[in-house]
């Protein structure tokens, strides 16, 4: 679990570490995959329908996967406060 703050007025995406297997293979994501967050109040909250947000998928120069959110001004605005991140 992570608690790095980030100014409400950040506009750089936040990153997160993919890892996923098909068939016993590493799975790397397609043109039309999508990465998708959700950001929730409360730690027992699951994510409806709303709460998602649209992202995408990026790779390292090795080879791993990164999935990216932009959330501040602009796209995804979150209040002051603590936050439940969800990926899917």
């Amino acid at each position: 679990m992570s608690r790095d703050p980030i100014s409400v007025l950040s506009r750089t995406p936040l990153a997160y570490t993919v890892s996923a297997e098909v068939d016993g293979a590493p799975w790397a994501p397609g043109v039309s995959s999508t990465f998708e967050a959700a950001y929730l109040a409360g730690p027992l909250a699951r994510p409806a329908g709303g709460d998602w947000v649209a992202g995408t998928f990026d790779t390292t120069v090795i080879g791993g996967v990164i999935g990216l959110v932009l959330v501040g001004p602009g796209a995804k605005v979150l209040a002051v406060g603590e936050w439940w991140e969800w990926s899917a």
